[in-house]
């Protein structure tokens, strides 16, 4: 096989590799946002306290963020994804071992450092793949994490129903990410896909990439509040039952998942901007009727809208950082981090906030969050109306 031939296969490959991690990343995830209203009751913690161990998770992750960017430039994204997601996996199970306040911070830390570098890496691996592969995929990428999401959701759902050990519930399903990143690890010391890896660092945003990077800000602002506030949120209004769970976070991941896959040809019709400020007015609709409406039909119907609105803001935000600049990687990243700045603040601020006057209150944040996506990406500025789309693909 000549080098092209053997370029093309490792690409394949790399492919899969950073779809797998996607997609075990989101499991994790979801598995998580069923878990942690359990995990608070049966710890006996307040809201404010549950709030300190997720800024816990969040000053771990924000301290892994530029580590991990120095990881990928010496060693490669696929090598450092595979390891920090195993690493992720174990200590998602570890959670289990939590017996008080201080102890579940503690290991809500390490976790951050686990989930804020896989962050970073598995992005910085999906923009090195895109676009070697010459065509807007990184959606296709964010669909497998909602679909992981979407299935951790369920499986955790699935064993609340069963009326099993709350440690089951953090257990089984961490072994399903232990054993999809541990099918990555060798591959991906085998196959590297670097050409533009070595440009990657972490960096603050530019005044070019302001408006993506603010986009992306409070888009992730949105999700990591529904990822680690929905249960608890749904178990205070509506009542302890496993179904209301994965009616929330479980509508939300499969409504984000069908989005994003259809994702290219909506943004291919109406164009960026547009995608990007109606699923912001949409997701901000639906989160409405779930504040405004605390019930079982709400909670389905909100979530799903909240996930179909914003299913596409992000993906979008990176993919255009990538399009419109000289130095793609970079731009990129730059946009990355600030919306995963994003995903580690708003969970721990929603539950300061929320000690002083209620949850139900806190989560407008987001809501308020979502409102600003609209209002940046309808100025077209941020949203790039000029904006050429990657060519060749249906692939997204």
């Amino acid at each position: 096989m000549n080098a092209q031939g053997l370029h093309a296969r490792a690409l394949v490959l790399a492919r899969i590799m950073t779809t797998t991690t996607f997609f075990a990343h989101g499991f994790g995830v979801g598995m998580w946002s069923i878990a942690i209203a359990n995990v608070k009751a049966g710890l006996k913690i307040s809201d404010s306290e549950i709030g300190l161990a997720l800024l816990a998770m969040s000053i771990g992750a924000i301290l892994a963020m530029p580590i991990a960017a120095v990881a990928v430039s010496r060693y490669g994204g696929g090598r450092v994804s595979a390891l920090c997601g195993l690493a992720y996996g174990f200590l998602l199970m570890a959670l289990a071992l939590a017996a008080n306040t201080g102890s579940l911070a503690l290991i809500l830390f390490c976790l951050g450092l686990a989930h804020g570098s896989l962050e970073i890496v598995m992005n910085a691996q999906a923009s090195a793949v895109e676009i070697q592969w010459r065509s807007a995929i990184m959606s296709s990428f964010h669909a497998a994490w909602s679909m992981g999401g979407l299935l951790g959701a369920a499986a955790g759902g699935l064993i609340g129903a069963y009326h099993l050990p709350p440690e089951y519930g953090l257990c089984i399903p961490a072994l399903v990410v232990i054993a999809l990143m541990g099918a990555t690890l060798g591959p991906a010391f085998n196959t590297r896909v670097d050409k533009t890896e070595a440009h990657f660092e972490l960096v603050l945003p530019s005044q070019k990439t302001l408006g993506l990077a603010l986009i992306s800000f409070l888009a992730l602002v949105t999700e990591g509040s529904v990822a680690n506030w929905t249960s608890i949120y749904l178990r205070d209004s509506i009542g302890p039952a496993a179904d209301t769970f994965a009616a929330g976070y479980g509508s939300f991941a499969i409504s984000m998942a069908i989005f994003r896959l259809a994702g290219g040809g909506l943004v291919r019709r109406f164009g960026p901007s547009t995608i990007m400020s109606c699923g912001a007015v949409v997701a901000a609709g639906g989160f409405a009727v779930v504040l405004a409406w605390p019930s079982l039909i709400a909670a389905y119907l909100g979530y799903a809208l909240l996930g179909a609105g914003i299913a596409n803001v992000v993906p979008l935000a990176f993919s255009i950082a990538g399009q419109r600049f000289s130095d793609p990687a970079r731009s990129i990243l730059m946009v990355a981090t600030a919306g995963y700045a994003g995903y580690v603040i708003g969970p721990p601020l929603i539950g300061t906030v929320a000690d002083h006057l209620s949850l139900r209150y806190a989560l407008g944040i987001p809501l308020a969050a979502l409102v600003l996506v609209a209002v940046v990406s309808a100025s077209g500025r941020a949203a790039g109306r000029r904006a050429r789309p990657i060519e060749a693909s249906a692939d997204v």
